[in-house]
């Protein structure tokens, strides 16, 4: 089956559209951030995909930290009380949900391991795509092996933090003035340059990475932004698999 027709089946399946990064399309992984999913629609635990049977899609109950699990088949019943996924098993897809935070899908080019992120500011701050990024290092893979795609996300245009948030950004990272816009006398933060950097810090080049142009504040038609959309307690999916 195509990367069109895979974006079809499920386009169908979640009555709203997906995206495939560039990078991952040239080396044919199957990994997708989505637009806004219906305020109806409750997403399945697992996915229907012809020819295959059923398969499993496993989310984690995202708690803004930096811890991260190794996924198998026996853990499908688990709540997994985490940020990040990864695994190297076939028949398996692992997904996040967000609104304003950054999804992040990471894999190998040969598709050997595969991850998933959620990363807030709590979690950016705490460096958990530092860390998921360490997972795939340690099991032997090169940094130019490893392909980055960072989805729809609140962007510094919009995203305004308190002082305090400075402070712990402060504690981390040396350099957290790239991180940090002033406008207007408040305060901007660009998550996407802090996990940037913590991809780059370990190697990854940066033609490796693909990273979204949209803000879901900005594009919020299209997109559910908890800021904007405040009562409304929806999200994007983004996800990755093996077959």
């Amino acid at each position: 089956m195509s990367l069109k027709e895979w974006l079809s089946n499920w386009k169908n399946y979640f009555l709203t559209n997906f995206i495939c990064p560039s990078n991952f399309q040239k080396f044919g992984i199957l990994g997708v951030f989505s637009q806004k999913i219906p305020l109806f629609l409750k997403v399945p635990k697992v996915l229907q995909i012809p020819p295959y049977f059923k398969i499993p899609l496993i989310f984690p109950s995202q708690i803004h930290s930096d811890y991260v699990i190794e996924v198998n088949f026996s853990q499908l019943l688990k709540t997994l009380k985490c940020d990040a996924l990864v695994t190297k098993n076939s028949f398996l897809f692992l997904g996040i949900k967000t609104a304003d935070c950054l999804p992040i899908l990471v894999s190998t080019k040969s598709k050997e391991l595969i991850g998933v992120v959620h990363a807030g500011w709590r979690g950016s701050v705490k460096g958990i795509l530092y860390t998921t990024l360490k997972i795939f290092l340690k099991e032997g893979f090169k940094p130019e092996e490893i392909l980055v795609a960072i989805g729809p996300h609140i962007k510094s245009c919009c995203y305004e933090v308190k002082e305090d948030l400075i402070e712990e950004l402060k504690l981390r990272f040396d350099n957290y003035k790239n991180f940090v816009f002033l406008k207007e006398g408040k305060i901007f933060l660009s998550l996407e340059r802090l996990n940037l950097f913590q991809a780059c810090e370990l190697g990854i080049p940066l033609q490796n990475i693909w990273t979204s142009p949209d803000c879901t504040f900005c594009l919020n038609h299209l997109y559910w932004s908890h800021r904007f959309h405040k009562k409304y307690k929806k999200y994007q999916i983004s996800f990755i698999g093996k077959l």
